[in-house]
């Protein structure tokens, strides 16, 4: 209905001036394709919902404008699909239409979207401003009722939390998130927050086969929706390579990429290769890693993505490290430093780490050593237990390299390695310190 409604309000503008009766024409049509568009964002189905509420959109601006709500689940989609500037304009042109007609609730929701927006590409905006509005929003939605609000906000909190390495916070949000979200009845919102859960499970401090459990459940919860279905499989596979299982681990991101690609979902597939490219670099793989991470980087960069890119960059660098190759290594560093926000504790990190080996490379030490110790005192403020035990490794090699004493920092590492249940990475800590307490030729 929508289309043929759409098809005779546009040969009534090739055919005369355009009349108030043919904008309410155009209204009707607006009306009926926008909630297609809605009803297939429901459903999983995003490159139809971007067709469906754009066209939706740009007939009801014939007449009487769409609704701010409408806009707001524009805007969702566009930022689905990785247009990140056009869902910030959606949800712009939303705060406007809710503003005018006095729905505070509304207009908070939208204006909330456009600071998790400006939190993702905008290096200088710090987290504290993503909590603070998420929490005045919360406190406003929980006023009115709003379960699909709270929830929403919720997510936004968890972010924050996510962005400063504060996993076991984020876990802990989410799951009041998801009460709010089964409240509400919105299935979309609530495989939202599992998604997001799968994500903390693995990066967390919950060992690998709590993290697989956990996992399993959602993959139950998964059957019938692709998205939430592939985005696991990403998650999984990281879990199975922590356990050595690299045919299982391999099968499950190709297939999790896969699925995302199939539905269009731009954003995610770019920010599921940082899982990918993390699982390969656990199995000592640091060539596919790059190939991973590197398709990953650049789909981010042409979107304006900052806050995955710069712990991509980092990561990048790791796998460059890994095969010899210290000067590039070093520029993926700069841009990384460069891209990551002052509490994007992640990225932070990593970049230091990897620059202290380089420099470690280059005979450095000393400077290699501020930078490694560094990265260590930053990584005790957060509760990512392998990254905490790739820069206590980072400080190792560069102790070894210099001929200090590197056996606190690897038994540190170790142990961090283990409690996570990561075998892969515990073993090759083992096979380096074999090496290194063989003595030296004479």
């Amino acid at each position: 209905m929508g289309y043929h409604l759409e098809q005779a309000f546009h040969y009534r503008r090739e055919l005369r001036r355009v009349e108030a009766a043919d904008r309410r024409l155009a209204g009707r049509a607006g009306h009926e394709l926008a909630t297609a568009g809605i009803r297939a964002r429901r459903r999983g189905d995003v490159p139809a919902a971007v067709k469906l509420l754009s066209r939706g959109t740009s007939l009801l601006r014939e007449d009487s404008g769409p609704s701010p709500e409408t806009l707001i689940e524009l805007g969702s989609v566009l930022v689905e699909t990785g247009d990140l500037a056009q869902g910030d304009a959606a949800f712009a042109e939303a705060t406007r239409a809710a503003a005018d007609r006095g729905d505070d609730l509304v207009a908070t929701r939208a204006a909330l979207e456009r600071t998790y927006i400006a939190w993702q590409v905008d290096p200088s905006y710090d987290s504290s401003r993503l909590l603070e509005d998420a929490g005045a929003a919360i406190v406003l939605f929980q006023e009115a009722g709003d379960d699909l609000g709270v929830a929403t906000a919720l997510t936004r909190v968890a972010g924050a939390h996510w962005k400063r390495c504060q996993f076991a916070d984020t876990e802990q949000v989410l799951e009041e998130a998801l009460v709010y979200a089964v409240r509400a009845g919105d299935q979309r919102e609530v495989r939202e927050v599992l998604e997001l859960l799968g994500r903390a499970v693995v990066l967390g401090p919950r060992p690998v086969s709590e993290g697989i459990k956990r996992c399993n459940e959602i993959l139950d919860q998964a059957r019938g929706h692709p998205r939430l279905e592939a985005w696991t499989k990403s998650m999984v596979a990281v879990l199975e390579a922590m356990r050595g299982r690299v045919e299982e681990a391999r099968t499950l991101y190709r297939d999790g990429e896969r699925g995302l690609a199939d539905l269009g979902l731009g954003l995610l597939v770019a920010g599921a290769r940082t899982y990918s490219g993390t699982a390969e670099l656990i199995m000592r793989a640091p060539q596919a890693a790059e190939r991973e991470l590197r398709r990953g980087f650049a789909a981010l960069d042409e979107i304006g993505e900052r806050a995955v890119l710069s712990t991509m960059a980092a990561l990048i660098a790791r796998a460059l490290i890994a095969q010899g190759r210290s000067e590039e290594a070093e520029r993926f560093t700069i841009v990384s430093e460069q891209a990551a926000a002052e509490d994007d504790l992640a990225s932070q990190v990593l970049w230091r780490g990897a620059r202290a080996r380089v420099l470690a490379d280059r005979g450095e030490f000393e400077r290699a050593e501020w930078l490694a110790r560094e990265a260590v005192s930053l990584s005790r403020a957060a509760d990512f237990v392998n990254t905490r035990a790739d820069v206590l490794m980072d400080l190792a090699h560069v102790l070894h390299s210099a001929r200090a004493d590197a056996a606190a920092a690897v038994e540190e590492a170790l142990s961090l390695y283990d409690a996570k249940g990561n075998v892969v990475s515990a073993g090759e800590v083992r096979e380096v310190q074999a090496r290194w307490r063989e003595p030296s030729p004479a």
